[in-house]
This record gives structure tokens, sequence and C-alpha cells, in this order.
């Protein structure tokens, strides 16, 4: 069975979004790229099966997602409530903030997803090690 991440047919799709940032993923991305946020490696524009989320950080299987005006809509509700069951469906954890809370409320988000941490890393809760790390 093939690996449900970043799989070879939507790398093109991702680079053209990694290229075409929206104004709160840029500011969400200089927070949180280079471990800028408690020393986490976080990538962008990662995907998880045929879906592609805004960012991802696999130490911890947590996912972030961004969004904007369009989800409001019930149908589209409907699709990303699909959406994230499958992508939770390997374990992953989905937080999902709004432009609005990006761009106003940044410390508040940033918090958000560092109290939102599991409480190990998926690699020690595999029952493996990472470069010698606890």
């Amino acid at each position: 069975m093939s690996s449900p991440f970043n799989r070879t047919q939507s790398k093109g799709r991702r680079r053209y979004l990694r290229s075409n940032l929206t104004k709160s993923e840029r500011l969400l991305w200089r927070k949180i790229r280079n471990r800028n946020l408690n020393g986490l490696k976080f990538r962008r524009q990662y995907s998880v099966l045929s879906y592609v989320i805004d960012f991802y950080c696999p130490e911890y299987k947590l996912a972030i997602e961004i969004i904007g005006d369009v989800h409001g809509y019930a149908n589209r509700k409907r699709s990303d409530s699909v959406r994230d069951r499958k992508i939770e469906s390997p374990g992953i954890k989905i937080l999902t903030f709004t432009n609005q809370q990006i761009q106003d409320e940044m410390d508040g988000v940033l918090q958000y997803i560092l109290s939102n941490l599991p409480l190990t890393p998926s690699f020690i809760r595999r029952g493996t090690r990472d470069r010698g790390q606890l």
C-alpha cells in the first residue's frame, strides 16, 4: 500500500499553492517556519491522501487549516467535514482557524496550537526514537 503523504500526483498543485500563499497563510508561515514555534518543524502545503493541507507538523501529526469566506457556505461545510474525516483517518489532528483569527489574534492562535499538541510526539507513540531524542 502506498503512503498517504505527499503523493506524486499532487506535487504540481502543492508547488503552485506554496508559491501563491494567501495573506493569512503568509502571516502564519512567518511565525511557524524554521522551527520558530517551540522548535516544531512545520511543512506548508503538505498532502494527505488527495488533499493538500495548509501546514503540517509531522512530529505530532498536527495539521493546521486556514479557512476563508468560501468555506462559509453550507455545501462547502459538508465537503470540508468529509475531507477532515479522511485526513484524520491516519491519526492526524486538524486545527482550523479563520483568516480573521490569523490577522487579528496571532498570539492567541499560536498559544492554541501549542496547547493542542498531543502529549507525546508520534515517533514515541510508535515505539521508535528519532535522532536519539525522547
